[in-house]
């Protein structure tokens, strides 16, 4: 069940991220199970055509396409997003993996960017999410053919 109490939301990842900026400007989405968070999402330093999420889980057990298609709907449907980014450090392999299997890719490393570890950088486009069947690939952006001369 999709759940958006901001402050309930905001806890949870702060409790499962201390590093979190607490004072930035988000919203957030949830997934619960059972009437328990399992999973929030942060969404912020949207610039009109990226927007950056932060992910906290406590399992894979909300991982479904429809929990999924949720969360993407908020970035790709109603703020238009080309892209979304997501960051964390090379050595917190379980969100690597939580986010790889929600279909981002790997795009770079920022070698020793945070303390004395690297920062993986992911990201999935907006025809990446549509290709997965989160979003409706109706509204994907389309590039017209001018033809050649």
């Amino acid at each position: 069940m999709i759940t958006c109490d901001q402050k309930l939301l905001k806890q949870f990842i702060i409790d499962r991220i201390p590093v979190y900026p607490v004072d930035i400007p988000a919203s957030y989405i949830g997934i619960s199970c059972n009437g328990k968070i399992v999973a929030a999402v942060s969404y912020h330093d949207h610039n009109g055509n990226d927007i950056e999420v932060t992910c906290a889980a406590d399992s894979f057990i909300w991982l479904r396409k429809r929990n999924i298609a949720a969360l993407m709907h908020y970035p790709f449907e109603q703020l238009k997003c080309r892209r979304i980014s997501a960051r964390c450090i090379s050595t917190n392999i379980y969100t690597i993996k939580l986010l790889r299997k929600m279909g981002f890719a790997i795009e770079g490393v920022k070698r020793y960017a945070w303390n004395q570890d690297h920062i993986v950088g992911l990201g999935m486009l907006r025809e990446e999410a549509a290709s997965l069947g989160y979003i409706d690939d109706s509204a994907l952006f389309h590039t017209k053919s001018t033809g050649s001369s």
